[in-house]
């Protein structure tokens, strides 16, 4: 066709285009089949009803490609093909996604849109997991021409990955890439693709590198400016071994200085939804060592009469994300030069050079082993004063 606009012949002559142009638009409309409600084309045939009334169709058509934001020219692109529009002298603009969107539109496949929508119903994940998704799908339909996503194929798979490893660290793209690993497998449970074209894309991509376990000098003289900035944050993670977004979203119900526990649970109001990282699998309660204890006393005195759901540090939600702690996590770092996920680690390390069980580990921490067995994780249940001794031992 010499171009990327979608085109048809519509006849010798100027008029024997616009005679035709009516069947023309049918067979555009039959391209965006699946893009009904979003489609002007399909949504006007639906409300005029049908092709029969044509004058109507192709004034109301128009003004619905004008309402979509589509320039004369654009329009013109659409309903002429490039030989009858060069004779009149009508400039021709041409619309580079319209021919990924007719092949997926005549194979009856949604846009990566609906695909995220339909998959936000199904498992209604975490708004970080939401943004991600968007992100991520939106950056591979601007690269494809599309969105429409299934008529992505091998080859063109690898290519985006090649495209990514120019901008992007090996261990970034490996997540991206699981990503579209993990939306096309659901594709094809949910009939909008027949293969995983990703599969096996991420072999090879090295892992990001670990940090260095934390010098204790370091740990010392961040506990020292904790204390000074009385950031109370600090010490439920260094003493507990749970994520920022853990401790950012406790309130004073949850903590209890008589049994010396911190519970760690989900709960939901109509302004906040607190969620934990693995879902239910993340609830536990977690006992308080002495050393703790003495911070909360300090720093935290009307704990001991507050068991109000009142939220500790209230200012930590950040409800367009649903999220507790990206405050603290970023002053965290400034504050001590000590990523927040480096705290956990910390903990975690103390307790493996110990040779703690990693049964009492995963009761304290939620931390899983390699080749931890599930069947281990799920039903072993250590006792209350054997989990409250291991704390004991942190520093």
């Amino acid at each position: 066709m010499g171009t990327s606009a979608v085109v048809r012949k519509a006849g010798k002559t100027h008029a024997e285009a616009l005679k035709n142009r009516t069947r023309i638009v049918l067979e555009i409309d039959k391209l965006f089949q699946d893009k009904r409600g979003l489609d002007p084309i399909g949504q006007q045939f639906e409300q005029d009803g049908g092709p029969d009334v044509d004058g109507i169709v192709l004034i109301h058509l128009e003004q619905r490609l004008k309402s979509v934001g589509l320039t004369d020219d654009q329009i013109n692109s659409v309903l002429y093909s490039r030989e009858e529009l060069e004779k009149p002298g009508l400039p021709d603009e041409p619309q580079p996604k319209l021919p990924q969107q007719q092949e997926a539109s005549l194979s009856g496949s949604s846009s990566y849109l609906t695909w995220i929508d339909r998959r936000l119903k199904a498992e209604a994940p975490a708004a970080t997991t939401e943004l991600s998704w968007r992100g991520r799908l939106r950056r591979l339909a601007d690269w494809y021409g599309s969105d429409h996503l299934a008529g992505i194929n091998r080859k063109q798979a690898a290519a985006y990955k090649d495209h990514l490893l120019e901008q992007k660290k090996p261990s970034s793209v490996k997540t991206e890439l699981g990503t579209m690993l993990a939306f096309w497998t659901w594709a094809i449970d949910a009939g909008e693709v027949q293969i995983n074209v990703w599969s096996g894309l991420k072999k090879k991509l090295k892992e990001s590198t670990k940090d260095d376990a934390l010098a204790p000098e370091l740990v010392q003289q961040a506990k020292v400016k904790a204390l000074q900035l009385k950031d109370l944050g600090f010490f439920l993670q260094l003493y507990t071994g749970c994520r920022a977004m853990d401790h950012q979203g406790l309130r004073y119900s949850d903590i209890d200085m008589s049994e010396l526990s911190i519970r760690l649970i989900e709960w939901q109001t109509e302004t906040i939804e607190r969620r934990l990282k693995g879902g239910e699998k993340d609830v536990r309660k977690v006992p308080i060592c002495m050393k703790l204890k003495a911070v909360l006393e300090e720093l935290l005195p009307d704990v001991v009469k507050n068991t109000s759901d009142e939220l500790i540090f209230p200012k930590s939600y950040d409800p367009s994300l649903k999220l507790f702690s990206h405050r603290w996590t970023v002053n965290c770092k400034k504050r001590y030069a000590i990523k927040s996920h480096a705290i956990r680690s910390h903990v975690i390390t103390q307790l493996g050079a110990k040779n703690i069980s990693p049964c009492l580990l995963y009761e304290i921490t939620r931390h899983t082993q390699t080749g931890m067995p599930k069947v281990v994780m799920g039903w072993t249940r250590p006792s209350w004063s054997d989990v409250a001794a291991v704390m004991e031992l942190l520093d």
